[in-house]
């Protein structure tokens, strides 16, 4: 089951978030700083899947925004790779900024997307 999924800048700006597990404010927070860090730190060249905790983080860059989701650690990450995809074809005509200015409400489409597809 995905956990949460994050869009982030390459500066390490979170741009949306959707959490599919509820946790309080703080331990969300606490939760981004770490990953955002963890998953910039790493080279272009590694793999784009990483073990955190009890979840599996798998994480794609397209342009400057990194999509970012966790899952359980039994989950397959393929699944997951392609989820992101999906997502990024959803956004393939949205620019940083725009991310950046609009609402949450930014994510219904490639929300839907992504629940479609799967």
């Amino acid at each position: 089951m995905m956990q949460f999924m994050l869009l982030f800048s390459r500066q390490g700006k979170l741009r949306l978030q959707k959490w599919f597990v509820a946790h309080p404010d703080k331990t969300k927070k606490k939760i981004t700083r770490e990953l955002v860090t963890l998953v910039l730190a790493r080279k272009p060249k590694m793999c784009s899947f990483l073990e955190w905790k009890d979840l599996k983080v798998v994480y794609k860059r397209y342009a400057s925004l990194y999509f970012c989701c966790a899952v359980e650690m039994m989950t397959m990450n393929y699944l997951h790779l392609k989820s992101s995809t999906v997502m990024w074809n959803c956004w393939i005509n949205t620019s940083e900024v725009c991310v950046s200015l609009t609402s949450s409400s930014t994510l219904r489409k490639p929300i839907s997307c992504l629940m479609n597809s799967c």
